[in-house]
């Protein structure tokens, strides 16, 4: 390992260490972050740098001061990483984007959704093309009960970007809870055909059973199986939709697979219980039942059994 004076980029740090001194009369905490780094096939190479008090930033570059906050924020180590953002706002006057950023996700973590709002907006202020810094501001909207609020910044980060599913698709939840079902389903629809996804489905799906559209809603379920077939939540969701049609033999096979990928959802263990105390009889009466129904049936007797008993009257 040699040491190195080129200023390394965040991408190629393999290992922050931090070692702190103990405070004496005469001298000071002081603490010293070697940085290790290796780029490409490169030998190993150290860094040092010496501060005092602790996460001091005056002699560390920016990029290495938001790849500290990312590491201590990914560790949840809050505490730290809201101190090193304390340092950082007050040495940049508040104009850190990336440390005004993760001290707004903490904040929201820790429920206060008005004061991360209001960093999420610092945030976008000092870089108002940044999506990231639009679709924080969004969600905190959302989560405040301000749809149209939200839905008024997605549509500003759309301008911006066009070819985000995800900005479609909080667009359309926005729209759910306006109850504007049109413009909902519009938005789901645009995020699907940017880029398919088993949340975007599902929620087609719930709109058009929200409007007795039975029909329409099986047919995406089943488009959304075609994408993710080992999903319990989908093939749940196709067992019951089944149900509610009558079919109770389909709606077996597909909450008996689910049961298969997550035996304890006690979504699927109550659909398949209601459907077991219908047919269990005429099921188990069939003089031609496959062996692969017969195991179904056990597997979802015996689960049943188990769990409906844990299940709150």
């Amino acid at each position: 390992m040699v040491w190195s004076s080129q200023p390394a980029t965040p991408e190629d740090v393999v290992l922050v260490w931090r070692a702190t001194t103990s405070s004496t009369a005469q001298r000071p905490c002081s603490t010293v972050l070697l940085f290790i780094t290796q780029s490409n096939d490169s030998p190993l190479t150290w860094q040092g740098f010496a501060c005092s008090n602790s996460y001091q930033t005056a002699r560390v570059p920016m990029e290495r001061q938001n790849y500290l906050i990312h590491q201590l924020y990914v560790r949840q180590q809050y505490e730290e990483c809201v101190n090193l953002i304390g340092q950082v706002l007050a040495e940049t006057d508040e104009r850190s984007e990336y440390a005004l950023y993760v001290k707004a996700l903490i904040e929201r973590q820790q429920g206060k959704i008005q004061d991360s709002l209001k960093l999420f907006q610092q945030a976008t202020a000092l870089n108002p093309h940044n999506i990231a810094n639009l679709k924080q501001v969004g969600r905190s909207w959302y989560l405040l009960g301000k749809h149209r609020a939200a839905a008024e910044v997605y549509d500003e980060a759309i301008k911006l970007d066009s070819q985000d599913w995800e900005l479609w698709f909080n667009k359309g939840m926005c729209a759910v809870q306006t109850k504007d079902y049109d413009r909902a389903l519009d938005c789901f629809r645009r995020a699907n055909s940017i880029q398919p996804h088993d949340a975007t489905y599902m929620q087609i799906g719930a709109l058009h059973l929200e409007q007795g559209q039975v029909e329409q809603a099986l047919n995406t379920y089943l488009e959304a199986l075609e994408h993710s077939p080992e999903n319990p939540d989908i093939l749940t969701t196709l067992g019951v939709t089944f149900l509610r049609l009558g079919d109770n033999q389909r709606a077996f096979d597909h909450l008996g697979t689910s049961l298969m990928h997550d035996p304890r959802n006690p979504r699927t263990i109550l659909a398949a219980g209601s459907i077991i105390q219908v047919t269990q009889g005429m099921l188990l009466r069939r003089q031609h039942v496959s062996v692969t129904a017969e195991i179904s049936m056990a597997r979802l007797l015996s689960t049943a059994d188990v769990l409906l008993t844990a299940v709150p009257v």
